[in-house]
């Protein structure tokens, strides 16, 4: 994920787990009311929905852009586009963000007993299941709505779920004894090539990104071990990259004090102040 869908993506995931907590305090009180938590048909579980081809698909045909739009692959020279738009055009997030809304304005209220939670950021998407009491029309219902959200102009949507686990964006959620466990996110080839000591960086940049990977472990870690383990990952992989302890202590020392500061003056900021309860 790069680009302004990256820097979005930041912006994004931090945000959008109060809704989950929220619908999950709400979940769990309507479930309770109905059958025992410990029924394993009545669990509300966490759904993960991608589309790779959301940006090559039919945008509402616009009449100005496509019949310009010359893309060059293996070799071949393209021009007028009669369906999509090329993944590197600028306009294409945004233009993608639209053309599924169209569909979403009639399929989430549609599906909002089942579905009381959803977000989708371009082709990625989430949202957490509730069960019917009845497994058949649970499954019945399951295989429907993804039927509903796949009739959409050719679109083909990958489901995960429903499960107690799910990686969205850079957050991974779990359900653990009735709670949401929140945590981060890493691609398993994700080499962590930070810029070297040496690098002609001016030197704050080095601070800015122990600063802001801090607060970010502290804002998206629900868990204090979790946090404290993260910390020190993030510390051994600066060492490998060249940077000594004694420059990083001091910076580390700052940042962990920073980011406390921060999430006690904006508690809302921080999945592990609301960690919701079964």
């Amino acid at each position: 994920m790069t680009g302004n869908k990256g820097r979005a993506s930041q912006k994004f995931e931090g945000a959008c787990w109060a809704g989950i907590l929220m619908v999950w305090r709400r979940s769990q009180a309507k479930a309770e009311t109905i059958v025992p938590l410990f029924c394993p048909c009545f669990f509300v579980h966490l759904i993960g929905i991608t589309s790779k081809k959301l940006l090559v698909y039919y945008l509402t045909s616009p009449p100005h852009h496509q019949d310009r739009n010359i893309v060059r692959f293996g070799g071949d020279i393209y021009r007028c586009q009669f369906s999509g738009t090329a993944m590197g055009n600028p306009p294409a997030p945004a233009w993608a963000i639209i053309f599924f809304a169209l569909k979403e304005q009639e399929l989430i209220p549609r599906w909002n007993e089942r579905v009381p939670f959803y977000k989708r950021y371009i082709d990625d998407g989430f949202g957490i299941w509730y069960h019917h009491p009845d497994p058949a029309e649970d499954a019945r219902l399951w295989q429907a709505f993804q039927d509903d959200f796949n009739d959409w102009h050719g679109l083909e949507w990958d489901f995960v779920g429903p499960n107690d686990s799910v990686d969205f964006m850079g957050i991974t959620m779990r359900i653990v004894d009735g709670k949401i466990d929140f945590t981060i996110f890493e691609k398993a080839l994700n080499l962590y090539l930070y810029i070297p000591p040496k690098s002609a960086h001016p030197p704050g940049v080095l601070t800015g990104l122990i600063f802001g990977n801090i607060l970010r472990i502290h804002q998206l870690c629900s868990r204090d071990d979790d946090i404290n383990d993260r910390l020190r990952v993030f510390f051994r992989r600066l060492r490998h990259r060249g940077y000594s302890s004694e420059a990083l202590l001091p910076i580390f020392q700052k940042a962990v004090d920073n980011a406390k500061k921060y999430l006690r003056t904006s508690p809302e900021s921080s999945p592990g102040s609301q960690t919701s309860q079964g």
